[in-house]
């Protein structure tokens, strides 16, 4: 009888520690919503599967790369990361993650990431590059590594750090975003600009001031870091709603530079130019030619919208002097000065697609 009593207590402690493990893989997969903005249409998350992916990358590259990573020189959150996850670098997950990372530049993934988010959140994977069977193989393989390295301790810990990150997030002025996003209306004549636009915005901690974005039928998707580019690591307001200006303007103009990528090439060989000539550092300066075109044009219209937003030639600055120098973009300026024509030709132009040409043709001649 007490043998049976026994197996009784054994079996009811190995199911509740079970449950216990399934709850916390559920709320791995599970994405939490911060803030349903209805007025301006926003929906902003956090997810702690995709935290832990930005971590799991940065244990791949043995926490060496700061475009995986927040640099620890000023922020707590990344020694608790090392901290914890060190001594986990010989899993079988971290060592298979090559296949979800873009080891040429020691980054992650950032179409890996897209796909995932949007399976995350809508389980969609239409269009995707990466199918369902992959993406549910890698969300099993990378709730294991959850489980195995007890990783629901590291994020019940850092509580402290995503109540932060609530609270800030609940008070950002996305009034002053959808007024700039007016702008960009006005600016680029986006006659085909849906009134029903949605942005979801997936925000991590893990992420050093870089996004990555797409869109996906009336749902521009982002993720994004909460932190200033001058790596002080304290959320910067200013700093999201430029990123955010920043890559609405890049799922605009990226379709329409693209069909003029021959003419770019043409030009390129024509004149004979480098990419160094263009930008200095990577990843752009790694990038084909009609993607290093459009880096520097959403630049350069980003900095005029700001400047006729804000009235200011403050506005132009803050924009294009870090990009010039420190990002690395040297034509920033000379794209800026080839859309002069552009603003006073509006009535010729049917919006800045059709002005794509006469763009390619200031900036790539000698």
């Amino acid at each position: 009888m007490k043998n049976y009593a026994y197996f009784i207590f054994i079996f009811v402690v190995v199911i509740t520690i079970f449950s216990l493990l399934v709850k916390d893989v559920q709320k791995l997969r599970t994405q939490t919503l911060v803030l349903k903005n209805e007025i301006y249409g926003q929906d902003i998350y956090r997810s702690q599967l995709i935290d832990l992916y930005f971590i799991a990358a940065s244990l791949y590259y043995n926490f060496e790369d700061s475009s995986v990573v927040n640099d620890g020189t000023k922020n707590v959150l990344y020694d608790e990361v090392i901290e914890f996850y060190s001594r986990h670098s010989e899993h079988n997950f971290i060592k298979n993650l090559h296949k979800y990372l873009d080891t040429y530049n020691s980054d992650i993934d950032s179409n890996f990431l897209m796909a995932l988010v949007r399976y995350l959140l809508f389980d969609c994977t239409k269009e995707s590059p990466f199918n369902k069977i992959v993406l549910e193989e890698f969300v099993a393989d990378i709730s294991e590594f959850y489980s195995d390295t007890n990783s629901h301790n590291f994020f019940e810990n850092s509580y402290q750090h995503y109540n932060s990150l609530d609270n800030f997030i609940n008070n950002i002025d996305f009034g002053l975003l959808d007024n700039l996003i007016s702008e960009i209306d006005i600016y680029l004549e986006r006659k085909d600009f849906s009134e029903n636009q949605q942005y979801t915005i997936v925000f991590s901690l893990f992420r050093p001031y870089m996004a990555s974005f797409y869109n996906s039928n009336d749902n521009y998707i982002a993720i994004l870091s909460p932190y200033g580019i001058d790596r002080d690591f304290e959320y910067n307001e200013n700093q999201i709603i430029k990123t955010l200006v920043h890559e609405i303007l890049h799922c605009y103009i990226n379709e329409h530079v693209h069909k003029y990528e021959d003419y770019i090439l043409q030009n390129v060989e024509m004149f004979n130019w480098h990419k160094s000539e263009f930008n200095t550092r990577a990843p752009y300066a790694n990038m084909d030619w009609h993607r290093i075109f459009d880096e520097n044009l959403v630049r350069a219209v980003q900095a005029k919208i700001y400047y006729t937003f804000f009235k200011s030639e403050d506005a132009i600055d803050y924009i294009l002097r870090d990009e010039y120098e420190i990002g690395g973009f040297k034509k920033a300026y000379d794209f800026y000065d080839s859309l002069d024509a552009y603003e006073i030709s509006r009535n010729i132009y049917d919006g800045i697609k059709e002005y794509i040409p006469q763009i390619i043709n200031k900036v790539f001649e000698r």
